[in-house]
């Protein structure tokens, strides 16, 4: 379970309560073997699933706003470090000795997920004109939907894809910051 966590947590810092709601629907599915430990298996109970779709819609919705969305980064500054403890905590034994890395390990993703979500989606936006800031938001949905649910059907796939995003996304990034600053350097 381990990488399980580790490929949720990457999803976590793209919308965290979407990767809860996914975990939460994937443990009381038949089909699917994900077991959530004693302290989070409440997430499983129907009404609790329920307000993880509503705020997962919600911060789609937030987050696809460019007002709303620089809000909604601030918020998730918290939201995500703590959802991805939350799935750390339901996958992997309190009990274990290396629970405390792995949670240190998830959080650090997630925050580090967020941030370059939002260092992406702010240079999208200024590359592409008038849908660049929805365009870049809802393909990094997207890429957060395809990691989870590959973090809990195939959970070493799910993580290597997780994390080889999470750096692909860091050099794009500061590739985009690079060519931009060196392109302004050049024009004055």
């Amino acid at each position: 379970m381990p990488w399980t966590a580790l490929g949720l947590t990457f999803a976590a810092g793209q919308n965290p309560y979407a990767a809860l709601f996914l975990l939460a629907v994937l443990a009381r599915s038949e089909d699917v073997e994900v077991s959530l430990q004693t302290p989070l298996t409440f997430l499983s109970h129907t009404a609790v699933i329920g307000v993880l779709f509503v705020l997962a819609g919600a911060q789609v919705f937030a987050d696809k706003h460019p007002r709303w969305g620089r809000y909604e980064a601030m918020v998730s500054a918290v939201t995500r470090p703590f959802c991805a403890a939350a799935i750390v905590l339901s996958l992997l034994d309190a009990a274990a000795a290396s629970v405390w890395l792995w949670l240190a390990v998830a959080v650090v993703i997630a925050l580090c997920s967020h941030v370059l979500r939002v260092a992406m989606r702010r240079q999208l936006a200024e590359r592409m004109a008038g849908m660049g800031y929805f365009l870049a938001s809802l393909t990094l949905d997207s890429a957060a939907l395809i990691t989870g649910l590959l973090a809990i059907l195939a959970p070493v796939v799910g993580a290597v894809l997780g994390v080889l995003m999470l750096g692909g996304s860091a050099v794009l990034s500061f590739r985009w910051r690079f060519t931009a600053g060196t392109s302004q350097g050049t024009e004055s």
